[in-house]
């Protein structure tokens, strides 16, 4: 189960860093790129009216990667922030999402082998629609 999960991240790293890491944005990112770097300044008055989810994402980036920053100057975008760094953070919800749901699973069957639980929950977080927008900001 735990090659099964090194796996899962792997597969899950090569499309954000080698495919995403090349485009500039892509679908929604034009949007919810700049406000993930002008939370990443410290800028949180700043609001794009087109989007419409909640400032969760944005948050909780600034809040792993800002002591990882450093200090700017407000104006400058640190390069922590660049596109392809806050495409990465999903990849550590996805890995969150792999453990929450084999806990999930561990309860819902208490007597199942540990590797049966790990692989379901690993097919789970490997749905092709939550693979796919783990590579997208």
């Amino acid at each position: 189960a735990k090659f099964a999960a090194a796996g899962m991240t792997l597969a899950w790293s090569v499309p954000v860093f080698a495919v995403m890491g090349s485009l500039p944005t892509y679908m929604d990112e034009e949007f919810h790129i700049p406000m993930g770097q002008a939370y990443c300044r410290g800028n949180f008055s700043h609001w794009d009216p087109k989007i419409t989810t909640l400032p969760g994402l944005y948050l909780a980036t600034t809040l792993f990667f800002n002591p990882l920053a450093g200090v700017y100057p407000s104006s400058t975008t640190p390069p922590i922030c660049s596109p392809i760094v806050l495409r990465s953070i999903n990849i550590l919800f996805a890995i969150l999402t792999a453990i929450i749901s084999t806990r999930i699973l561990d309860r819902l069957h208490p007597g199942a082998p540990r590797a049966a639980v790990s692989l379901r929950a690993l097919s789970c977080v490997a749905f092709p629609l939550h693979f796919f927008y783990v590579s997208l900001y």
